[in-house]
């Protein structure tokens, strides 16, 4: 591991080079995992493109279980993600590959940062639960960026389980789901279920203090950036919400 506390460099190992990327024995038959997932890692905005690094690096440890480096890095993404817990497992399976690591001792400290992040977002993790039901219910628009007009499309927020699934319902029909959202403090971050009609396949939106307002930001086609206003409703009857 080439590491620094406010770097990663995600490793490959020696002494096997296959187009000039140097992997070791029990590494080379997942070239084409490790080169993508790290690619994925590098380019990576938000967390579901770590996600996906992630999700690279387990195809590789799952391809092959020898292969050391493909732990160390499935850690790194897996820490990207928030998910410790996994990240611990992936870099102590690293430590038990390659006991004589330069790099162990690192390791090991860095297995100790992780275990101490875990406990803080365990601890914080009764705290998002309720936040995530206070957000449960039915809410209405209040503003939208794009135009002047305010649909009265009843919106409805289901909790499951560490997601927001936001559906909507136009004149009290057959609920639909348009959102899949998750909640990091007051923070909103996710993406459409059907991406077909925008041009960027993610939302962003903040929550007031009190849950009482919701403002969500996406891109759309034809209409580009538009933040809509959203404002829980008080009766939960979808008649009345809706009016």
């Amino acid at each position: 591991m080439k590491r620094t506390m406010n770097a990663v460099v995600l490793i490959f190992g020696a002494p096997f080079v296959a187009n000039g990327v140097a992997f070791a024995e029990p590494c080379a038959s997942v070239e084409r995992e490790m080169v993508q997932g790290q690619t994925a890692f590098e380019i990576a905005k938000d967390n579901s493109d770590y996600e996906e690094a992630a999700h690279l690096f387990k195809k590789a440890t799952d391809k092959a279980p020898e292969c050391a480096d493909a732990y160390f890095n499935l850690g790194m993404a897996y820490e990207k993600t928030t998910d410790y817990n996994k990240a611990i497992s992936a870099l102590e399976k690293y430590l038990q590959l390659k006991p004589g690591a330069e790099d162990a001792a690192a390791v090991r400290k860095q297995i100790y940062r992780l275990e101490f992040l875990a406990k803080k977002k365990g601890s914080g993790h009764a705290q998002k639960k309720n936040g995530l039901h206070e957000l449960a219910g039915l809410w209405r628009q209040y503003f939208r960026s794009s135009n002047d007009h305010v649909s009265p499309v009843v919106q409805k927020i289901e909790v499951a389980g560490e997601e927001l699934m936001w559906s909507w319902s136009y004149k009290q029909g057959p609920f639909k789901t348009e959102y899949r959202l998750r909640l990091e403090g007051q923070k909103l971050t996710g993406s459409p279920v059907d991406c077909s009609d925008y041009e960027t396949c993610y939302v962003e939106g903040t929550v007031r203090d009190d849950f009482s307002e919701i403002s969500l930001t996406s891109w759309r086609k034809h209409i580009g950036k538009e933040t809509v206003i959203y404002h829980k409703c008080r009766n939960q009857n979808p008649n009345s919400c809706a009016q």
